[in-house]
């Protein structure tokens, strides 16, 4: 009888593990599949008839101006691999129209998304791009090809369809010349902590042409905030495919959230940290204030 009961016990332990296992790869595809999704919305065009203007538009445009390729050594060692997978050639190249002059054909703003289309007609070529409030992406079409450019003003990239990023602006640290951070006076967010470093490497045709086919109209989004700050910063440089701008900066927390961080940045032009172009001031979470929990829920 022992022998039985062993046996049946074998099975049921045989069967529970399978059950779990079963399980375990139902929950791991489960959450694969919902993260598949989650990117390809953020390629998707949620005004349909926006979408189906857009479609006639390049369908009937049969000479969209294009222009050589760009030599990627100049984008920086990040990009390359994005530049050798050839997702980016449409939006490098049509950037490097030195006058790009745009026309609104289609708008249409909402609550909560605004959508766009926009004639270069130097080019003959069209864009469309939308943006979403709720999922805070961006979505950015030149001749059919997609892009989704979103992130911050340390880093700002966009991301082909096939998952490749491109880097159109790049924050790096620079390791402190003071050997240690200085304390600076007390303020309503604490004490300021720095100066540290980096450097902010621009894309600066590319910037400029995204810029240039969103800045006329009134739709508000963060990513639109972010294109116009760093556009503002780099329109010193002049015409140029790529710059380096250097940034020194201090950090605050908040009293009752230290994961809420004051930063103000001053831009310079020259590695020295001389030639000073402009200063900025933003806020943002170092990690998710729901993650965070307490009173970070409240910034």
């Amino acid at each position: 009888m022992k022998s039985k009961h062993k046996f049946k016990k074998i099975i049921c332990t045989l069967f529970l593990a399978l059950t779990i296992g079963f399980c375990s790869l139902n929950l791991t595809a489960l959450a694969a599949e919902n993260t598949e999704n989650s990117f390809n919305e953020k390629f998707e065009i949620h005004d349909k008839t926006a979408e189906e203007k857009y479609l006639n538009l390049i369908s009937q445009n049969k000479s969209p101006k294009l222009y050589s390729s760009q030599d990627p050594s100049q984008f920086g060692d990040y990009n390359y691999e994005a530049l050798q997978s050839g997702d980016f050639n449409t939006l490098l190249n049509i950037s490097s129209d030195k006058n790009p002059n745009f026309k609104i054909v289609y708008s249409n703003d909402t609550e909560n998304a605004g959508t766009s289309i926009i004639q270069d007609i130097n080019n003959n070529n069209y864009i469309l791009y939308e943006g979403n409030i709720r999922n805070n992406s961006f979505l950015f079409i030149v001749n059919g090809e997609r892009y989704v450019i979103e992130g911050n003003l340390d880093n700002l990239t966009a991301t082909s369809e096939f998952g490749n990023k491109f880097y159109i602006s790049k924050s790096e640290e620079v390791e402190n010349p003071n050997g240690d951070y200085n304390i600076s006076t007390y303020g309503s967010w604490g004490k300021n902590y720095g100066p540290y470093y980096k450097t902010n490497k621009v894309v600066v045709e590319v910037l400029g042409y995204v810029s240039g086919a969103t800045a006329m109209v009134s739709f508000i989004h963060p990513i639109l905030g972010t294109i116009s700050t760093i556009t503002g910063v780099i329109s010193f440089v002049g015409s140029v495919a790529y710059a380096t701008l250097y940034i020194e900066y201090w950090q605050a927390y908040m009293d009752d959230c230290p994961s809420y961080v004051l930063e103000t940045q001053w831009y310079y032009a020259k590695p020295n940290y001389t030639d000073l172009v402009k200063t900025y001031q933003y806020k943002f979470h170092s990690i998710r204030p729901d993650e965070a929990g307490g009173a970070c829920m409240n910034y």
